[in-house]
């Protein structure tokens, strides 16, 4: 039982992770501000459904486990990825 929840708490994280790398890819096509928040839900949405799959018994621990660390990562790799780029746009600007 532990295990499986292990593998949903370290899907959420890697989710996370890709979440806030496609919202920072898309900032500049999706409407703003809510367009990086709808990826945060429908990334997790996804994890909820992967989650059923893994953990076969009912229980409410689908809906919640993770749920720190997936937003937490997505913060961090969202404003990692708009911090790069913003840096590598100065830098381009400076450099000509």
């Amino acid at each position: 039982m532990e295990s499986r929840l292990n593998i949903v708490y370290w899907m959420r994280i890697a989710a996370g992770v890709l979440a806030g790398l496609a919202s920072g890819a898309l900032q500049g096509t999706l409407p703003q501000p809510e367009g990086p928040v709808v990826i945060l839900v429908l990334v997790f949405l996804a994890t909820i459904g992967i989650a059923r799959l893994i953990i076969t018994w009912k229980s409410s621990k689908v809906y919640y486990h993770g749920i720190g660390g997936y937003v937490i990562w997505w913060f961090v790799s969202y404003a990692a990825y708009l911090s790069f780029e913003a840096v590598h746009m100065a830098l381009l600007v400076t450099c000509r």
